[in-house]
């Protein structure tokens, strides 16, 4: 199992390294990064729907993918049909502007969806059960991929990917650190009904890794955009290493509470090694959205 996560490891890092590299060359406007939300989105919303049907529920995989593909996709409306009424001040408002219009859309998919059911209904059949489960997929993964996906315009567009970069070193930092303490030193265990795997040390380990991770990360910024920015002290990057972790480990037990609700050991099959796409995203999915907000309050990394 171990060989299968390095394997896999080292097949998806640097090809999401090489989509980064992409986006970011190709414009502003993220659209590289837009097709492959919208991809993961259409994989994870299936997941999670599937998941759900698996457990009961009154919820079809195909419908939940594909709202939370267009939920994702609208996102993106205001950077590429940006409102010439809306004064914008700053890559940061524009962030807002996005978010919000993601979040619109996936109020309105809800209520298309209750709609939906209102007219299907002809007596009690879990209707009220699937429209929760399907706003708990929009929420998650709609708002989730949505949200993380604005640091890539953070803290400018010209800096893109500091902030979504920070995000990707820390947490799999910290899960390389949580993966060694556990092994080592290991013997409390955190949460033995959700994920028996999980121990005090690891957390710990989690902690640490978080910390050195986004310290070695903002290091290096200044060696790549020059001295056209400026970087806050490494305490500050080491406790911002340590709240990544610690969410995103919340971030992965989340996900373990909906597969122990249905009973699956994995969202799917699709990753030897890792199980499906939501086992792979569920911190980032987590903790995108919280890491969004100290963003676009107290970014780490600020231009000259």
């Amino acid at each position: 199992m171990l060989r299968w996560r390095l394997l896999m490891s080292a097949i998806l890092i640097p090809a999401f390294v090489a989509i980064f590299v992409a986006d970011h060359r190709a414009g502003a406007d993220g659209r590289i990064l837009w097709v492959v939300a919208m991809l993961l989105a259409a994989r994870s919303g299936w997941e999670l729907g599937d998941l759900m049907r698996k457990g009961g529920w009154s919820v079809q995989p195909a419908p939940l993918s594909l709202a939370c593909t267009l939920g994702v996709a609208a996102f993106w409306g205001p950077r590429f049909v940006p409102h010439p009424s809306v004064q914008l001040s700053g890559s940061g408002a524009l962030v807002l502007q996005c978010a919000g219009t993601g979040l619109l859309a996936s109020s309105v998919l809800l209520a298309a969806s209750f709609a939906h059911r209102c007219i299907r209904f002809v007596a009690p059949a879990g209707h009220l059960q699937g429209l929760c489960a399907e706003a708990l997929g929009l929420l998650y993964v709609v708002g989730g991929i949505g949200l993380t996906a604005q640091l890539r315009w953070l803290p400018t567009a010209e800096l893109g990917y500091v902030a979504l970069g920070s995000l990707v070193v820390a947490v799999k930092c910290g899960d390389i650190f949580a993966y060694t303490f556990g092994r080592l030193f290991g013997k409390r265990k955190m949460a033995p009904h959700l994920s028996p795997g999980k121990t005090w040390a690891g957390f710990v380990g989690a902690l640490v890794g978080g910390g050195v991770g986004a310290c070695v990360w903002f290091g290096t910024i200044p060696s790549v955009f020059g001295e056209d920015v400026v970087v806050r002290p490494w305490p500050v990057a080491f406790g911002y290493g340590i709240v990544l972790a610690a969410v995103g480990l919340m971030g992965d037990l989340a996900e373990s509470l909906i597969k122990r609700e249905v009973e699956q050991k994995d969202a799917s099959e699709l990753l030897p090694g890792f199980g499906g796409l939501l086992d792979l995203l569920d911190s980032v999915l987590y903790s995108g959205p919280i890491i969004l907000i100290w963003w676009l309050w107290w970014p780490l990394v600020l231009p000259r």
